[in-house]
């Protein structure tokens, strides 16, 4: 049996319903998927090439990201995928501290032709170092290869809807960057100003 996953109403509540993730897809159901932007202290982000076994998008560039499971706080979700997928070292403990929520929205694919009807939280993760290679321990099963991409690069391949990329460029997406944009923009004038 798959994940199983909370199912919400239209206000971002809990019904009380669950359901396996598959299924909760198909049917429209309303649950929860974030996406998490790691970016590094010469403001680069974190991307990875989905694998080519994952059932929805293989082989598409995309964030790291996933489902808050059933009973789970959405930021234990969070440190819980980031590890899974990148390693148990690729993350300091301590850097965990630094998640911060930038948004979220509801998103429903359905009237864009795709599956899925979702709440979807961004989380930002600045680092003030680069994660090395040997710290990276990627699960092939998720993820094929990771690279770093300049920030405005990335946000411009959103925007301009690069093909292969499993980001879609969407007025609640608008949104959410211009969030992420004032929360990168004002850590790195804060760190500018420590300086």
């Amino acid at each position: 049996m798959g994940e199983i996953l909370d199912i919400f109403d239209e206000r971002g509540n809990k019904t009380g319903e669950r359901m396996e993730k598959e299924t909760a897809i198909k049917s429209g159901k309303l649950i929860k998927a974030f996406q998490i932007w790691i970016i590094d202290s010469n403001s680069q982000v974190l991307v990875q090439k989905r694998a080519n076994t994952r059932r929805h998008d293989a082989g598409k560039i995309d964030l790291l990201s996933g489902h808050v499971q059933s009973r789970e706080l959405e930021s234990h979700a969070v440190q819980r995928e980031i590890k899974e997928e990148l390693g148990p070292n690729a993350i300091k403990q301590r850097e965990f501290q630094k998640l911060v929520k930038v948004g979220s929205e509801h998103i429903d694919f359905r009237k864009y032709g795709k599956e899925g009807n979702y709440i979807v939280p961004w989380y930002l993760l600045k680092l003030n170092r680069t994660i090395s290679n040997e710290d990276l321990q990627l699960e092939k099963e998720e993820v094929d290869t990771v690279q770093w991409i300049d920030y405005e690069t990335f946000k411009n391949m959103i925007i301009n809807k690069t093909p292969n990329l499993r980001i879609p460029y969407l007025p609640q997406i608008s949104k959410l960057l211009e969030k992420l944009d004032s929360l990168v923009y004002q850590q790195d004038q804060d760190r500018d100003e420590d300086r």
